[in-house]
């Protein structure tokens, strides 16, 4: 709010992606609005896990030009050290904590006209039949509670993250992969045109292959942090997108590839002008 000079009474749209919110009522989006001192907004919490925030950078973006609104705050923040199994090498050596924050703002330039748009194309998507990729075992509701039986949710009481690690390398890098070709598509834009690849810090290795695939190899021009703060799901993106702009990596008008994959299986890019 800060860095882009926004108030909080002029914020009119407030989506908060997390799927480690501290608790389940009232949402997350509500907490800030009332931690912020936003008096009112239209808020609500988005649960897609690793290709939350940009859900919500979508479903904001559709929102200001559905209700014609102007300022919309989205944010993407974790505490997945919550459900992380610390004897489990394959989930706990991945993860990390961490929050990120954007403001999407529909502007009119100095003669009323409308500005160029700031997300240029998007391509989101969800596998269900993957869902067991990525998982968190552990029964929603207290045993007395479940509406599936005490004695199911009693047989599911494993609270942490498991995680199918080559299954989820191949599909996501398939689903980013697909989802890249369809934006670039949709824009009518190429790989070169890109000035920086922004891809959810998930693993080094998948990170490679996807820009493999799609022809990014330039290191300069590819965000990594995941070696400093691990994959912080919701966060990563805002993250590292706020790294880039801090150290003039990315410049006003500059394009911006971004590209998550996450459980659900939950996936998606997003081309947008800085």
């Amino acid at each position: 709010m800060e860095v882009a000079q926004v108030s909080a009474d002029e914020i009119e749209v407030v989506i908060f992606a997390s799927v480690t919110p501290d608790r389940h009522l009232p949402s997350g989006a509500a907490v800030l609005l009332g931690e912020l001192g936003i008096p009112q907004a239209l808020a609500f919490d988005l649960r897609a896990a690793c290709s939350g925030f940009l859900f919500g950078l979508t479903t904001a973006d559709a929102l200001l030009q559905s209700l014609g609104k102007r300022t919309a705050l989205v944010v993407g923040a974790e505490s997945l050290s919550r459900i992380i199994n610390w004897k489990d090498r394959n989930t706990c050596v991945l993860f990390g904590d961490g929050a990120g924050a954007v403001i999407l703002r529909a502007e009119n330039d100095s003669e009323g006209a409308v500005a160029p748009k700031t997300i240029l194309a998007s391509s989101l998507g969800t596998d269900g039949s993957s869902q067991s990729l990525i998982r968190q075992t552990g029964a929603a509701f207290p045993p007395h509670t479940c509406p599936y039986g005490a004695e199911v949710a009693l047989q599911h009481t494993n609270p942490y993250v498991e995680m199918e690690g080559r299954e989820v390398f191949r599909f996501g890098v398939n689903a980013m992969v697909r989802s890249i070709e369809e934006v670039l598509e949709a824009s009518g834009k190429t790989v070169a045109d890109i000035a920086y690849f922004i891809p959810h810090q998930s693993n080094r290795r998948m990170i490679d292959a996807v820009g493999a695939k799609i022809g990014m190899l330039d290191p300069e021009r590819i965000a990594l942090n995941l070696d400093r703060i691990g994959n912080t799901s919701a966060a990563s993106i805002p993250i590292a997108l706020d790294e880039a702009v801090r150290t003039s990596k990315i410049s006003r008008g500059d394009l911006v590839l971004l590209t998550a994959v996450g459980s659900g299986m939950t996936f998606g890019s997003v081309l947008l002008r800085w």
